[in-house]
């Protein structure tokens, strides 16, 4: 009974915000020192791919080069060589892919994390499980960031608008596993059948998170604290991130409850909106380019830093 009781008050809308901030720190509480580990072995393998692509470039550009300290008349020649950059590229292409898939199997792995409510599995296990994410998650994303780009180069507002309504896409991309547009389209629906709701409680954790931020600048500009205040920075940096996301769990987890799937939003508007933005975006870039390459431009340039030149030692004398 207190089950059909509970299903019924999360359909019927989103908790009140008390209630939201107590659910996400209880599993906040519950899941720190998982996400403790989870933390550092994600740290501890981005360490691993960064030694590894030293050592790779080291044996690419010639280790000589960088061992020989002080000679860098060696590294220069070194970088000369036309023959190098390709090999040079490709370490750097795989570096790249390397770190951009760990970082996105680590995003679906700390949601998995967050959302299992299992506690008997280690914290490893969700990074491998993590893994069949990169791709549907790097689509998302970049599905994510042509349509937000585009709509804030639009008066900025249809950008923070789209901002909003993909906000759940990565949830949608890992928890229901949806690939592509069918998580962006879920997101959308998710959010505009509660969206000033949903946008009430994003802005409070907005402005908790900006608060927290001021803190952490005090704390950096206080002297008295000395290294206590680097571990005070890095613990509140770090807590809040996580309590981030389990309070977009607990946000999501409500939403998809008084979701209904018979009412899909439309998201053409979007496009619509983010096709105008990329066209400013191209017009723009190519007019700062016409500029630059403009010769009066230069001569204007050269003139204005000729003239500042000059004037160095008059206002040095001052």
């Amino acid at each position: 009974m207190s089950e059909d009781n509970t299903t019924i008050e999360l359909k019927k809308g989103l908790p009140p915000i008390g209630d939201l901030f107590n659910e996400s720190w209880k599993l906040f509480q519950a899941k720190w020192l998982k996400l403790l580990i989870f933390f550092l072995i994600v740290v501890g393998a981005a360490l691993g791919i960064y030694l590894v692509f030293a050592i790779l470039v080291m044996l690419t550009l010639g280790a000589g080069a960088f061992l020989s300290s002080g000679d860098a008349g060696a590294i220069s020649e070194t970088f000369s060589e036309p023959s190098v950059y390709i090999p040079f590229g490709i370490v750097g292409l795989v570096f790249v892919v390397i770190a951009l898939s760990i970082n996105l199997a680590a995003q679906a792995g700390m949601i998995l994390l967050v959302a299992d409510e299992k506690t008997d599995q280690s914290a490893f296990s969700y990074l491998k499980k993590g893994l069949p994410y990169i791709i549907p998650l790097l689509i998302v994303g970049i599905i994510n960031f042509v349509l937000m780009m585009g709509g804030i180069f639009v008066l900025v507002i249809p950008g923070a608008i789209i901002m909003i309504l993909l906000g759940f896409s990565m949830y949608v991309a890992v928890l229901e596993n949806k690939k592509g547009m069918e998580a962006i389209r879920m997101s959308a629906s998710m959010v505009s059948q509660n969206f000033w709701a949903i946008v009430g409680r994003m802005l409070l954790f907005l402005g908790l998170n900006i608060l927290v931020q001021l803190i952490i600048g005090q704390i950096t500009e206080s002297d008295v604290l000395g290294p206590l205040g680097f571990i005070l920075i890095m613990a509140l940096s770090i807590g809040v991130s996580w309590f981030s996301i389990a309070y977009g769990y607990s946000l999501y987890k409500h939403a998809r409850a008084a979701y209904d799937p018979s009412k899909q939003s439309s998201i053409t508007w979007m496009w619509v909106v983010a096709i105008i933005g990329w066209i400013f975006i191209v017009l723009s870039f190519g007019g700062i380019m016409k500029m630059a390459g403009s010769q009066e431009i230069r001569d204007a340039f050269m003139e204005g830093y000729n003239g500042e030149i000059d004037q160095l030692p008059a206002e040095e004398s001052l």
